[in-house]
């Protein structure tokens, strides 16, 4: 090869890894999933998200930032309101002491959990009452839940129906941030 070629072939190269690597993208998903309920009940919901995401220059620091989430509520529920919130929701369930829906979610970024007010634990919980969602303090009855809600939207859920039993699964994995296997009290330090 000549020195002309290599030249060549190290610009395109380059110049190829900086458009995948840095360069932020907007990337929408869609999907439907089954949620498990304490009831014993399976009730199937579509989801909906869009994010930006970016990589660091050398590409070893993924990024994502929501800018919408949405779940909507299918068969008898059907009637219930949109949850809209550019947040990670991670856990669906009905209260057994009220009967209201709550929804707690979460961030990846440290930016959006700055920007809203740095919760500790680093949750947002929203209460279904009266027709409308509200966010609400963690409450009680949401801690030591496991999520039950697909938090990890890569490519391969667009337009497929996740089951409950695939997102056990996701929520064992070990390597999975501690707040997305458990609704905890605890403190998180990865944005301190």
């Amino acid at each position: 090869m000549t020195a002309a070629r290599l030249t060549l072939f190290f610009v395109l190269g380059f110049s190829l890894t900086l458009t995948i690597g840095c360069i932020p993208g907007k990337v929408t998903r869609k999907w439907s999933e089954e949620v498990a309920l304490d009831d014993g009940r399976v009730i199937i919901v579509d989801r909906y998200v869009a994010f930006e995401e970016s990589n660091s220059w050398a590409g070893d620091a993924y990024s994502a930032t929501e800018t919408r989430s949405t779940i909507s509520f299918r068969g008898e529920l059907a009637k219930l309101p949109d949850w809209d919130v550019p947040l990670v929701p991670v856990l669906l369930y009905q209260d057994a002491s009220d009967g209201n829906w709550a929804v707690v979610a979460t961030t990846s970024s440290c930016e959006i959990w700055a920007e809203r007010g740095s919760p500790q634990p680093p949750y947002w919980e929203y209460r279904l009452t009266h027709g409308a969602w509200s966010q609400t303090s963690l409450s009680r009855a949401s801690i030591g839940r496991k999520p039950n809600l697909l938090f990890a939207y890569n490519e391969n859920v667009a337009g497929k129906k996740i089951t409950a039993a695939e997102k056990v699964l996701q929520s064992d994995d070990a390597g999975i941030v501690a707040r997305y296997r458990l609704i905890s009290e605890s403190v998180d330090k990865s944005c301190m």
